[in-house]
C-alpha cells in the first residue's frame, strides 16, 4: 500500500510528460486560406423527368402479351433445372442451380406488372376525365392483363422449388 503511493506520483509525472511532446511535427487542422475563400458549388440540375407511360392501351396490352411471350420463353429454359434442383439437398449445386432458375422466371414477370401500372394509371386518368368509352377500353385491357397476370403467377406456384 505504501509502495502505491510513494510511486503514484511518479507515474503522473511520466504520464504528463508523454502530453508534452513537440507539436510542430504536426499540421493544424484549423481551415486554411484557400478554405476560407472558396465559392460555393453551383447547385446540379435537377435531373430529367421519366418519360410518361404509353397513352395507347393498345400498344400497352400488345406489351404485356410480349412480355407474357418472353416470360414463358423463361419458364420452358428454366423449368428442367427448376425441377432438377427441386429433390437436391438444400445448399448443393443443382439446389443453388433451382433457385438462380427460379429467380429468372420470377424476374421476367416485370413487364406484365409494368402494363398494369401503366393501365392503372390510364384508368385514373380516365375517371378524373369523366370519359365512359375511354374507361370501358381502359377496364377492359385491365381485366385481359390481369388474367395474364393470374396465369404468370400460378406459373410460379407450381415452379416453386
Amino acid at each position: 500500500m505504501i509502495l502505491l503511493r510513494q510511486s503514484a506520483p511518479i507515474f503522473a509525472v511520466l504520464m504528463l510528460a508523454g502530453c508534452a511532446s513537440d507539436m510542430s511535427a504536426y499540421p493544424s487542422l484549423a481551415p486554411r486560406k484557400v478554405e476560407k475563400s472558396a465559392e460555393p458549388a453551383p447547385a446540379e440540375p435537377a435531373p430529367p423527368m421519366p418519360p410518361a407511360g404509353s397513352t395507347d392501351v393498345s400498344a400497352i396490352v400488345t406489351a404485356a402479351k410480349a412480355a407474357d411471350a418472353a416470360f414463358n420463353a423463361e419458364v420452358a429454359k428454366a423449368r428442367p433445372t427448376i425441377e432438377k434442383g427441386r429433390n437436391a439437398a438444400q445448399g448443393g449445386d443443382a439446389w443453388v442451380a433451382a433457385q438462380q432458375a427460379y429467380s429468372g422466371v420470377e424476374s421476367a414477370r416485370g413487364g406484365v406488372g409494368s402494363a398494369l401500372a401503366d393501365l392503372d394509371r390510364l384508368h385514373q386518368e380516365a375517371v378524373a376525365t369523366g370519359d365512359p368509352a375511354r374507361l370501358a377500353g381502359v377496364e377492359a385491357a385491365i381485366a385481359e392483363v390481369q388474367a395474364i397476370d393470374g396465369a404468370e403467377q400460378a406459373t410460379l406456384a407450381s415452379l416453386q422449388p
